[in-house]
């Protein structure tokens, strides 16, 4: 069944251009085996960030909830704020900074903050004691990321935190920098990680402090180091189907689901003869007779401008076709020749399965030479959205 989310429209009307198709089976698959992974009674943290990696998280965070996922996490005030509008009632954890001048709207929507560093612990913990209300925070530890959080190595600074009278600490957690690599040298830098922040809990303990929720892992993090034990695992991209087709990654290569298409409608077909140019640059030459299919979408829709001229494919009919010329900001051609009965009309897969033929992101982004994760939250807010629930 589809069911339109994109400001009213009809079905046709939404797929009359561009359009992404959210599979909410495909999501609640990949939710339920996920969890088969988890350590006993370890909970998921869904990453809905960066409008859940482009997988627009008003639709997405409310089908996890009814799931039974409880936790979310998002990089701004913002997004939080439109999580709660969107109906989700559990914890929702900013993991970047939100400045302590904007404490009034964590408390009215109940967002649970990050704490990066002492002194922005300081900062929370003053703004707190002049509203006379205490927020829910969560405190980042660095490991060896060295991005944000107290160092492991500066473990009175994590315990001056919970000494603040303001703030109450609810959860504890790090970021491990490269669970997505099999290398050995990789290997042995996260279990460092792993052994530092283990570490400071001890050390912590060892002071008499209670130690509140923890959460470590990532997507590959829960893969590659299931031994891992912390209360919550943070998962963002493995829910969305991402990962399952990378064994350079992993070694464990598990059935998950893309949750996101993006297809479009072919509006004309130009017929060039033999050694005519087409679009900015000539960049394309017809080597021979050839029909060139003009699609409504370009690179504001989140496709790379390197995917022109052959590099980036899609399919027509179920059969694989190349990118003609340029990437255009509003248009981009496909070269359609081997497709005679391609016509105005049609629809064109960029992302996703159309017959036995398909075209995974992570194959979209090594053609690209970038990470797939960038060109889905790329992806433009002028397509249509679709939601397939059946």
């Amino acid at each position: 069944m589809f069911m339109d989310t994109s400001h009213g429209l009809t079905a046709d009307r939404a797929c009359s251009r561009a359009w992404i198709e959210i599979n909410l089976k495909n999501l609640r698959h990949n939710i339920a085996l996920l969890r088969t992974f988890l350590q006993p009674n370890s909970n998921i943290i869904a990453v809905v960030k960066a409008d859940a990696y482009g997988h627009k998280a008003n639709i997405v965070a409310p089908c996890m909830q009814e799931m039974g996922i409880r936790s979310f996490a998002v990089a701004t005030l913002d997004e939080a704020i439109e999580l709660r509008k969107a109906g989700i009632t559990g914890t929702i954890l900013i993991l970047g900074h939100t400045d302590p001048l904007f404490l009034r709207e964590l408390l009215e929507y109940r967002i649970t903050q990050t704490v990066i560093d002492k002194a922005h612990g300081i900062q929370l913990d003053a703004a707190a004691a002049q509203a006379g209300q205490i927020p829910e925070v969560h405190l980042k530890i660095d490991s060896g990321m060295h991005r944000l959080g107290i160092d492991t190595r500066q473990p009175e600074d994590a315990a001056a935190m919970f000494a603040l009278e303001n703030l109450n600490i609810t959860g504890i957690y790090t970021h491990l920098a490269a669970t997505d690599s099999i290398a050995g040298e990789d290997i042995a830098y996260t279990r460092r990680q792993i052994d530092a922040f283990n570490g400071l809990l001890r050390t912590l303990q060892g002071m008499n402090i209670q130690i509140p929720l923890t959460h470590m892992q990532n997507s590959y993090g829960l893969l590659n180091y299931p031994d891992v034990c912390c209360d919550s695992v943070r998962i963002g991209a493995s829910l969305y189907g991402m990962g399952s087709k990378e064994p350079h990654k992993s070694n464990v290569i598990i059935d998950l689901r893309p949750v996101l298409s993006l297809r479009a409608r072919i509006v004309m077909i130009r017929t060039l003869e033999k050694g005519e140019c087409f679009g900015y640059g000539m960049m394309f030459r017809a080597d021979r007779k050839s029909r060139i299919a003009i699609l409504p979408l370009g690179y504001v829709e989140g496709l790379p401008r390197k995917l022109a001229c052959g590099r980036g494919t899609a399919l027509v009919h179920g059969r694989r076709v190349p990118f003609a010329g340029l990437v255009c900001m509003d248009q981009l051609a496909l070269d359609v020749t081997d497709v005679p009965d391609a016509k105005p009309g049609d629809t064109v897969t960029l992302i996703g399965r159309d017959g036995e033929e398909e075209i995974g992101i992570v194959d979209v982004a090594e053609a690209a030479e970038t990470l797939h994760v960038e060109i889905l939250c790329r992806i433009g807010q002028r397509v249509a959205t679709v939601v397939i629930d059946e």
